[in-house]
């Protein structure tokens, strides 16, 4: 399990922990996981930015020096745009493989089974006049 996840958990546990006992040991403990928590994503955020900047830093560097590396950034970020959306077109689409695939209905038989139902009420109420 990584560490952030871990993080998360530890704070999500003595979270519920302490809005069911009130216990500030449970405070404290969710109070620390939650502190480090916003570090890593301050962290992660910092390194983020420093990756825009390199990667900006190198188009600028070598654009001149080859032009199709700004069309391929470009295309890149177009790629990034709709990625969301290809991912969970291809989830929707393996559920949909993998769900039991529905038999068609077999006309006969529920007109068999009509008539039968029909017949037993027919009967029934016959029976019951008697």
């Amino acid at each position: 399990m990584d560490e952030f996840s871990n993080l998360l958990r530890i704070y999500k546990d003595n979270y519920s922990a302490y809005r069911v006992s009130g216990n500030v040991a449970h405070k404290t403990a969710y109070e620390s996981a939650l502190a480090a928590i916003n570090k890593r994503l301050e962290m992660s955020q910092k390194t983020l930015s420093d990756d825009g900047a390199y990667i900006q830093n190198f188009l600028d560097t070598y654009s001149d020096v080859n032009p199709r590396i700004d069309t391929l950034h470009k295309q890149s970020q177009a790629i990034q745009k709709i990625a969301p959306a290809l991912q969970n077109e291809l989830e929707v689409s393996k559920r949909l493989n993998a769900a039991p695939q529905v038999q068609p209905i077999n006309e006969t038989s529920l007109y068999v089974k009509g008539a039968i139902v029909v017949g037993l009420l027919v009967i029934v109420g016959i029976v019951g006049v008697l």
